[in-house]
């Protein structure tokens, strides 16, 4: 269903294309008036084309995504393709990808005039089309999602930029600082980091849409569960979130056997991020669990072998977590974090298999085929929702960690070399 909804759009999109020129001309005339606040000066217009670029694309995207809800609006079309036996995920990401293709389209034809008009030419053409494409993603998908929700105000033009420009911040500052790095020189080797950091806001962007979407299928389109009712409905978000977790202890003890083997501080800086995710999602899934527990079983906790189970590796994970924070040397906290983060792990198979090892209230897992497709839709849509944040989130902490690593290992010989010289 979403190839048919993304080959839908791509033919309406087809079947507008003048429009596509006419938000070119757009971007383009706004390339133009920026650089009439420079004034003659080359230097400064080619150190602030990237600027401009991003700004201009940003500016032209307004345009795009407004006008994306557009048919739909006309004669209620949208009723009648949510009539169709479809799901609304698909009508939504067929629109989004395809908006992200003309807004990459939109990108790549705008560098052309940022050069004539800034003298910003650069032959890394490769990076600076990934560039655009992971940009242009950061865009799009919020973008999408404001657009159908102010689709229907009176004042969308105006809504959308106020809602979207404050959202998009980040993921702007990232492309405009990697793409000034590609056309002026990156000396320090930044561009990795930049796109490595770009690259996390979108996962983060297309999760939390993907994740708001099967949130209110589960809560609002969802049907309640026969013998559970209405409480039921936090599985969307529980049983994803637990998914998550195990996969982020997973991921850390994968970092401590690669640290162990390689000495690698790299690996240091990946399982510091997946230790303190693994924390947060662990916390969320026993209060989740909590809320689930009172009006099925009667009490908030209880000492179940799963509860049991899941706290104890949580508590373990707390306490690698402190033992960092009280180890001044990097190599000697990587050893010890590694070496108790193997030993905490061991207690992942306890946690998955309590349910059939041990009398548990907790429930066995279900499998697609116990699961009515009603259900397991909105499960699978934040299962994967969930799944991204984690992994954006753990690449935003690793690039925080590994920074912290690099000033406690420079920092030191730095002062050193001043006290010399004093």
């Amino acid at each position: 269903m979403l190839v048919a909804a993304l080959r839908k759009e791509l033919l309406l999109q087809w079947r507008t294309r003048g429009q596509l020129m006419a938000v070119f001309v757009f971007g383009a005339t706004a390339l133009l008036l920026f650089s009439f606040a420079i004034g003659p000066n080359a230097e400064m217009l080619r150190i602030f084309s990237s600027g401009f670029l991003w700004l201009g694309l940003l500016l032209s995207s307004t345009l795009t995504l407004a006008e994306s809800f557009h048919s739909e609006m006309e004669n209620r079309a949208l009723e009648g393709l949510l009539l169709l036996p479809s799901s609304a995920r698909a009508l939504y990401y067929g629109k989004a990808i395809a908006n992200w293709l003309q807004l990459t389209l939109l990108g790549i034809a705008l560098v052309p005039v940022m050069v004539i008009l800034y003298d910003a030419g650069t032959t890394q053409l490769l990076k600076l089309l990934m560039i655009i494409i992971l940009g242009t993603a950061g865009l799009s998908a919020p973008g999408t999602l404001y657009a159908g929700m102010t689709s229907q105000v009176k004042a969308k033009q105006m809504l959308l930029p106020l809602l979207l420009f404050p959202l998009i911040v980040p993921a702007l500052l990232a492309s405009v600082k990697a793409t000034s790095l590609v056309i002026l020189g990156d000396p320090m080797n930044q561009l990795q980091s930049w796109i490595a950091l770009l690259a996390a806001f979108d996962l983060i962007y297309w999760s939390l849409c993907g994740l708001l979407f099967g949130s209110y299928w589960g809560l609002f389109l969802a049907p309640a569960e026969k013998y559970m009712g209405e409480v039921q409905r936090i599985m969307y978000v529980h049983v994803p979130t637990a998914w998550s977790w195990m996969l982020a202890v997973l991921f850390t003890f994968g970092c401590s056997i690669a640290f162990l083997f390689t000495s690698n501080l790299k690996w240091d800086s990946r399982m510091e991020a997946g230790l303190e995710v693994g924390v947060l999602l662990a916390f969320l899934l026993c209060c989740q669990g909590a809320i689930w527990a009172k009006p099925t079983w009667g009490v908030w906790w209880d000492w179940d072998p799963r509860l049991t189970s899941v706290a104890v590796l949580l508590m373990a994970t707390l306490g690698i977590v402190a033992l960092r924070n009280f180890v001044d040397d990097p190599s000697r906290r990587a050893i010890w974090s590694a070496v108790a983060t193997i030993i905490a792990s061991v207690d992942l198979p306890i946690v998955y298999y309590s349910v059939k090892w041990w009398n548990s209230l907790h429930q066995q897992q279900s499998t697609p085929e116990t699961v009515s497709s009603a259900f397991h839709i909105p499960l699978r849509v934040n299962a994967f929702g969930v799944l991204f944040l984690m992994i954006g989130f753990i690449m935003l902490r690793t690039r925080v960690a590994a920074l912290k690593l690099r000033h406690e290992t420079t920092v030191p010989h730095a002062q050193g070399e001043a006290g010399e010289l004093a």
